[in-house]
């Protein structure tokens, strides 16, 4: 890819056909501190986090902070701290960096900050985004300028970050996700995603072959493949892992809760009420499309 100096200011839709064209990850670098320094900010950084246990993942980090932070950032663990972190894995809004003050009286977010600065990074804002695999990512820009000069820079790049993250993280996926999940790639059949589903639901193999009439041997084959698939030894592991690889979710039903308007409410008065038992079993709740 052309170095971004022999361009002019890219519109929005050119900053997406970068993305788009991007072929490796020196590529996405370049485009996001790009994106970033005509955004009116230095220093650009996307990081994910994919889980592949409850107690393992692997993180991709893709930018241009000073090497030199990243890994001091990773030796002691400041992640753990890292109030944008925790604001971005758990919310779709914005985070000024400018609420870092708000924890400023925990001695370890303090460190953290002071040490951020002491590497050029005065200012910023973070966005986060939750994958379809359980990954979650965060967009950072940041600044070796104060707030008080970047509020405006600060305030301005949140409609712009709102529109490329997703563009952004299919990208990442698309080039760096064979980097990150060699031997996870998991296929179960419609029917073991159905044996497996209702095992996580707390069924026997005996409830299971009855709600699927089917034998409970072959509740038990389908099983036995899955396990082997997910090279787990047990029911439970095998639940949770397939949860973490999304490939068990909460599946649709026909249960639809609406807000009734006010007319609704007034003609359904002294209407007999309808009790329908909410442990009612499901012939199958695995919709074939």
């Amino acid at each position: 890819m052309a170095s971004a100096a022999k361009f002019g200011k890219m519109s929005t839709p050119a900053y997406l056909q970068q993305l788009e064209a991007c072929s490796d990850l020196e590529d996405v670098t370049e485009v996001c501190a790009r994106i970033a320094l005509e955004s009116g900010f230095e220093r650009a950084l996307y990081t994910v986090r994919l889980p592949f246990s409850f107690v393992r993942t692997s993180t991709l980090v893709i930018g241009n902070f000073p090497h030199a932070w990243l890994t001091r950032y990773e030796a002691h663990s400041y992640f753990k701290v890292d109030p944008a972190v925790a604001h971005c894995s758990a919310s779709l809004q914005p985070y000024p960096w400018r609420r870092f003050r708000e924890h400023l009286g925990d001695p370890a977010v303090r460190r953290f900050v002071t040490d951020a600065r002491s590497y050029g990074l005065r200012s910023g804002i973070s966005l986060g985004l939750c994958g379809p695999n359980g990954e979650s990512g965060f967009l950072s820009f940041a600044s070796g300028l104060e707030e008080e000069v970047k509020r405006a820079d600060i305030d301005a790049a949140i409609p712009l970050m709102h529109l490329i993250l997703p563009y952004l993280h299919d990208t990442v996926r698309r080039i760096g996700w064979p980097l990150l999940l060699t031997g996870t790639d998991v296929h179960l059949t419609a029917r073991e995603q159905e044996c497996l589903l209702w095992t996580a639901e707390g069924k026997t193999s005996h409830e299971v072959a009855s709600i699927l009439h089917i034998s409970e041997s072959t509740v038990a084959f389908h099983l036995r493949n899955v396990m082997q698939k997910l090279n787990v030894y047990n029911r439970s592991h095998a639940v949770a892992k397939a949860i973490l690889l999304r490939l068990l979710s909460p599946q649709d039903t026909s249960v639809l809760l609406t807000v009734p308007s006010s007319e609704q409410t007034t003609a359904a008065r002294g209407a007999p009420e309808i009790a329908i038992p909410l442990d009612t079993p499901l012939r199958s709740s695995v919709v074939r499309r």
